[in-house]
């Protein structure tokens, strides 16, 4: 993201005559945001899921009555991980370009 959202402001300031370099970033980072939280927590949850699942591995035992509330809470999380990036990538596909048209000023295009 930084080498796209760099490229992009050189772009725009490039088009701008040199000016408006960190006001073209700062839109397009606004436009990338929305997505990218999404997917991030969606990231950071399922690593959290590893992480839980090996700790109740390494303490219980298998067939324990602890690492099956340990396993349930992690298909849980692993679930709500996978909305979350289901819904990440329904903002980047929809939303986001909508948002970056509207705030460089561009026609929609649909």
């Amino acid at each position: 993201w930084g080498v796209i959202c760099s490229y992009v402001a050189r772009g725009g300031a490039a088009e701008q005559g040199g000016a408006g370099g960190l006001g073209v970033l700062f839109k397009t980072m606004v436009g990338v945001l929305p997505h990218l939280a999404l997917e991030a927590l969606a990231y950071i949850l399922a690593a959290m899921c590893g992480v839980f699942l090996s700790k109740a591995l390494a303490k219980y035992a298998i067939a324990s009555s602890a690492f099956s509330q340990v396993g349930m809470a992690v298909l849980r999380l692993l679930g709500i991980a996978l909305l979350l990036l289901v819904a990440g990538a329904a903002v980047e596909a929809w939303i986001a370009p909508e948002l970056i048209g509207w705030l460089f000023g561009l026609k929609s295009g649909s």
